[in-house]
């Protein structure tokens, strides 16, 4: 009685598994030392690196230092911030990242003499570089803006 049971549960948990999107991928393969009518599954999510790269100007083209460049992912994650070098670049980089298809960017600057400013950008992933046998690798996704602060 208390295997039917357990039987005909794991039976809805898994049609009910299978709904949400979760699911057995994978193959038969002897070679790995497991035998062919056993089932080899993968699990995981997917990652990417994410480089966003730019330039922070004032109204006159001049590069500015010392902004602080966020970028947040389209529901907040991934979330990081650097300032600005003399030249006016920033560069935040980050490795393993849930691969968002859109990020907001912001230039803020704290000392307060120019005004704010942010945009969203989508990201498009290059997956040259990643082999055939990583699933999950979304390969790396680059995306470039600048900015021109304008005086408060």
């Amino acid at each position: 009685m208390k295997a039917k049971i357990l039987t005909r549960f794991n039976a809805f948990l898994t049609f009910l598994l299978g709904l949400l999107g979760f699911g057995l991928t994978g193959c038969f393969r002897s070679k790995y030392g497991v035998p062919d009518d056993m089932l080899i599954a993968e699990y995981g999510c997917p990652y990417a690196t994410l480089d966003v790269q730019g330039k922070v100007t004032g109204e006159n083209a001049e590069p500015l230092e010392h902004i602080r460049v966020a970028t947040h992912g389209r529901y907040g994650e991934n979330a990081l911030y650097t300032y600005t070098d003399e030249k006016g670049n920033y560069q935040i980089g980050q490795e393993g990242v849930m691969p968002p298809d859109s990020i907001d960017i912001i230039a803020t600057d704290t000392a307060g003499i120019y005004e704010t400013d942010s945009v969203r950008v989508g990201v498009a992933y290059d997956r040259s570089g990643v082999t055939d046998d990583n699933h999950w690798n979304e390969g790396t996704g680059v995306v470039y803006h600048d900015f021109q602060l304008k005086k408060k």
